[in-house]
Parts: structure tokens; C-alpha cells; sequence
């Protein structure tokens, strides 16, 4: 998608909804969400204790940052950046990644009609985002509703 023409385009030159009929589907959905739902066990990052003693704010950010655990939320980062190229201007107005645990990426989406279009299209996500962070980091792409984020423009 990020090839060369327009934005949100692959090297094919199919944009996220003309490839929609591609692959994807209810079954694979329905994983998805049960996967997502499923609850997470809390990494402390390997061979680190806890101590009761207060530690520098500075020491604690840098220990963070050594371990890679704040490395998911600078992939978001990254993705967020560079959206409109990952999934087209018209997907990325109504949609926004928000995190990535475990190799999930979690999806926004302002409504339901635009959560249903990001949910169709979560493969192809997925292999953009992929190639948008340089490598296989994204496993599953999970889309949520948020009604709390601001609707795209309404064209005339």
C-alpha cells in the first residue's frame, strides 16, 4: 500500500477496499476478538525484582526503555505517523491504531459502519503495518469502536 502511486495503494496498485473480497472473513473475526478478549498475563520485564525502595524517575524510564517495554507504544507511534500511507486516507480519517500487546494491534474506529470495513480489511492491515514497522510485529489486527473519537469530515 505504501508502494509507488497514491497513498494507501499497494505495489499491485489495489487500495484496502478494492482487495476487501480478498481474504478474510466471519471466522476469522470471531478469532481475532476472542483472542483479544482473552486476559493477559503482567510481564515484568525477565530477571527484574521488585524492590519496596523508591527509585529516580530517570532509572526507572531508562531500565523501561532498555528492556524494550515501552517498545509497543513507539511502534504505535510510528504507525500513527505514517497511517495514511499503511491503510488510505479515507480508512486512516476513520480509523487510528491505539495499541499493540502481544503482537495485537488495536484498531479505532469512529462507528460502526467503519469498524466493520477495518475488521474486513484486517489482513491486509496487518501486512501494511508490518511493512510500515520493517518487520513482523503485528499478529492480529483487532478492531474496536470508539465512540469517543471525532468523526471524519462529512464530503458534500
Amino acid at each position: 500500500m505504501g508502494g509507488p502511486g497514491r497513498p494507501g495503494q499497494r505495489a499491485d496498485g489495489k487500495g484496502l477496499t478494492e482487495v476487501a473480497s480478498e481474504g478474510g472473513g466471519p471466522a476469522e473475526a470471531r478469532r481475532a476478538r476472542e483472542e483479544a478478549r482473552r486476559p493477559k498475563p503482567r510481564r515484568d520485564a525477565p530477571g527484574r525484582k521488585r524492590s519496596a525502595e523508591p527509585a529516580a524517575l530517570g532509572d526507572v524510564v531508562a531500565g523501561l526503555m532498555r528492556d524494550r517495554v515501552l517498545a509497543g507504544g513507539m511502534r504505535v507511534g510510528r504507525l500513527a505517523r505514517t497511517w495514511p500511507q499503511v491503510v488510505g486516507e479515507r480508512l486512516a480519517a476513520a480509523t487510528a491504531p491505539v495499541r499493540l500487546d502481544g503482537g495485537i494491534l488495536i484498531v479505532a474506529a469512529t462507528d460502526g459502519p467503519w469498524g466493520a470495513q477495518a475488521r474486513f480489511l484486517a489482513e491486509e492491515i496487518r501486512q501494511q503495518a508490518n511493512q510500515a514497522l520493517g518487520g513482523t510485529v503485528v499478529t492480529r489486527v483487532h478492531v474496536v469502536v470508539d465512540p469517543g473519537r471525532p468523526e471524519p469530515p462529512k464530503s458534500l
